[in-house]
C-alpha cells in the first residue's frame, strides 16, 4: 500500500493506491470483525469458518467495509510517519475506486501573516455616553416590567387593550381571526388605531370597510391571497397601566438591602449608567470588528478546515434546539419548511459558523502579534487589551450600584 499527500488549505488530499494483497489483508480483518457476531448453524459464536461468515454478509456492504479498512490501515501508518503534522477530524470527501482511494484529512489551521499592514490599524478613543432618548426609553421599559394592570371602562391613549379581529368576505363569511394587543406606543406609531379605538367601551364592536387607507398597518390581512371586504374589531379587554413609585422600600424589595439607589432618581441614574456601559462596549466591539475585517482583507489569512466548521455548526444547531424547547419542537419547525428552505437555513448557519471562526482565529493571531497577555475566559479581555494598546488609553471602568 502506498500513499501520496497533496497540500490543500488547512488540509491534505491523500491518494492511497493498493493491490490485491492489500485487499486480501483488509478482507481478512473485516471478516474477522464480523465473525464475532455472525450466527452460523453448527458453530459457536466467533468460531465459524471465514468462507461461511462471508456468505452471511451483503457483498456490497463487504466491499465498502474493505475499502474503509484500507483507509484505516493507511491512516494509522500515515499518522505514525507524519508526526510533525497536526491532524484533526476524520477523513471526508472520500472517493473510492478499485485500486485507489482519495480522501481529505484536515489539519489545524495556521493564520498566515501576508504583510505588515496590520501595523496601520488604529482605534479611536471612546467617550462613555448615553442620550436622553436612550435614558427615557430604558426607564419606560423598566417600569413596565413592574407595572400593575387594572381594569378600565374606556380605551384611551394610555390604556393597554385586547382586540379580537375578524376578517370577513363580502358575504360575511369569516376568513380569519386573530387577537391583537394595542398600547400607547402602537397608537403613537399608527394614528389609525387611535381613531378607531379611543373612546370605545369594553365589548364594543368597530366595523371597518377593508381598504388600505382605513386599516392600521398591523391589522393588514396577511394570511393568504384572499382579500377581505370587512374587518370587525371587538374590544375584549381594557387595562390601565399603573406604574409603582420606586421609593427605597420598593427598591429593596426588588434588589435587596445591598442595592445602592436610595430613591427613584438614583435608580434612574443607575440604569442609565448600565446603558452607558452597553454603549461603550458596543462601540468597542464595532471598532474591534472593523479592525478584524481590515486584517482579513489585507494582512492576515486563514482557511478554516471543514472539521472545525462542522463542529461549530453542530453547536449552533444544538443551541437552536434549546431555544425551540428541545429536539422534537425543532423537528416540527423544520417540517413546516420546504427542502429548499431547510437547505438555505443550513447554508446560512454554516456560513455564519465559518465567518465567526475566521474572525476569532484572526483575533487570536493579532493578539499574539501585538504581544498581549489575554485571558480568553474573561469577557471582552482581548478587545480591552487591543483598545489600550492602539489608543494608549485605559479602558473605562463604570461604577454600577
Amino acid at each position: 500500500m502506498k500513499y501520496t499527500l497533496k497540500e490543500a488549505p488547512s488540509a491534505y488530499v491523500i491518494a492511497v493506491s493498493y493491490d490485491a494483497d492489500d485487499t486480501t489483508k483488509a478482507r481478512e480483518k473485516v471478516l474477522k470483525s464480523y465473525q464475532k457476531d455472525v450466527k452460523v448453524a453448527g458453530f459457536r459464536p466467533g468460531h465459524a469458518p471465514m468462507h461461511l461468515v462471508e456468505q452471511q454478509v451483503n457483498p456490497e456492504y463487504l466491499e465498502i467495509a474493505i475499502k474503509e479498512q484500507i483507509i484505516t490501515d493507511q491512516l494509522r501508518k500515515m499518522i505514525e510517519e507524519k508526526k510533525d503534522i497536526q491532524w484533526i477530524g476524520n477523513p471526508h470527501s472520500i472517493d473510492r475506486k478499485d485500486g485507489e482511494i482519495t480522501y481529505t484529512l484536515d489539519i489545524y489551521p495556521e493564520v498566515k501573516v501576508l504583510n505588515d499592514d496590520r501595523k496601520k490599524i488604529t482605534m479611536k478613543a471612546i467617550t462613555p455616553s448615553v442620550t436622553d432618548e436612550q435614558r427615557d426609553e430604558v426607564w419606560t421599559n423598566f417600569t413596565k416590567q413592574y407595572a400593575d394592570y387594572q381594569d378600565a371602562d374606556t380605551v384611551t391613549a394610555s390604556t393597554v387593550d385586547t382586540i379580537q379581529l375578524s376578517y370577513q368576505d363580502k358575504d360575511g363569511n369569516e376568513l380569519h381571526t386573530k387577537r391583537d394587543f394595542v398600547g400607547k406606543e402602537d397608537i403613537e406609531k399608527d394614528a389609525k388605531l387611535g381613531e378607531l379605538l379611543i373612546g370605545k367601551k369594553k365589548g364594543e364592536v368597530v366595523e371597518v370597510k377593508y381598504t388600505k387607507k382605513d386599516i392600521p398597518t398591523d391589522w393588514e390581512y396577511k394570511k393568504d391571497d384572499a382579500t377581505p371586504a370587512t374587518l370587525v374589531a371587538t374590544v375584549s379587554d381594557i387595562k390601565q397601566q399603573v406604574i409603582p413609585t420606586f421609593d427605597r422600600e420598593k427598591i429593596v424589595s426588588l434588589f435587596g438591602e445591598e442595592a445602592k439607589p436610595q430613591n427613584e432618581q438614583e435608580l434612574i441614574d443607575m440604569i442609565a449608567e448600565s446603558v452607558k456601559v452597553e454603549n461603550y462596549n458596543n462601540a468597542l466591539m464595532e471598532q474591534t470588528e472593523a479592525a478584524i475585517d481590515e486584517l482579513k482583507k489585507k494582512s492576515l489569512e486563514v482557511a478554516v478546515p471543514q472539521t472545525i466548521v462542522d463542529q461549530e455548526t453542530s453547536e449552533r444547531l444544538k443551541s437552536m434546539q434549546q431555544r425551540f424547547g428541545g429536539e422534537e419542537n425543532f423537528k416540527k419547525y423544520l417540517e413546516q419548511m420546504s427542502q429548499d428552505q431547510q437547505q438555505d437555513m443550513m447554508t446560512s448557519i454554516q456560513t455564519a459558523a465559518k465567518e465567526s471562526l475566521e474572525k476569532f482565529m484572526i483575533l487570536q493571531r493579532y493578539v499574539q502579534l501585538l504581544e498581549l497577555d489575554v485571558d480568553w475566559k474573561k469577557q471582552l479581555d482581548a478587545e480591552h487589551k487591543i483598545y489600550e494598546k492602539l489608543t494608549g488609553e485605559k479602558v473605562w471602568t463604570p461604577e454600577l450600584g
